[in-house]
């Protein structure tokens, strides 16, 4: 799993270029995303919670040093854990005031358990996307 993952590539641009050549391509990317001389931030607009955020670090022979990171998005990490504990409290009421057994509630454990696992699937597929734009868009190695 990518989220969380750390690295490192090396541009031959500087990093007012790096910035530059980020901010062309801005438009694919969702609103808060930034890109200067200094760094980067970017999300791409899809259902997936992560983004990748770095620095660019210029070096002595030439070129920039483009750290990054894998993490996922402070607003939807916050969403996600005021909107599951809310929906279990809404099913187990509705389960309660239509006298329905409990152990319907059984269901949930696999269906999370799916739903997480594709969640987890789709974000590694976006971070993959995410390095696989950052080293074109730089001709990065």
């Amino acid at each position: 799993m990518l989220i969380g993952k750390s690295g490192s590539m090396i541009t031959a641009l500087s990093p007012d270029q790096c910035g530059e050549r980020l901010r062309n391509v801005m438009r694919k990317f969702l609103w808060g995303s930034r890109a200067d001389a200094s760094g980067f931030k970017l999300a791409r607009g899809s259902r997936t919670v992560i983004r990748i955020r770095g620095a660019f670090a210029p070096q002595q022979a030439g070129g920039t040093l483009v750290t990054y990171r894998i993490e996922p998005l402070p607003v939807a990490v916050v969403s996600l854990a005021v909107a599951f504990p809310l929906s279990l409290v809404v099913i187990i009421s509705m389960l309660v005031l239509t006298h329905q057994s409990l152990s319907i509630l059984l269901w949930l454990v696999p269906i999370v358990a799916i739903v997480g696992a594709a969640n987890v699937w789709i974000s590694d597929i976006q971070a993959r996307r995410l390095i696989r734009i950052l080293k074109s868009e730089l001709d990065a190695s």
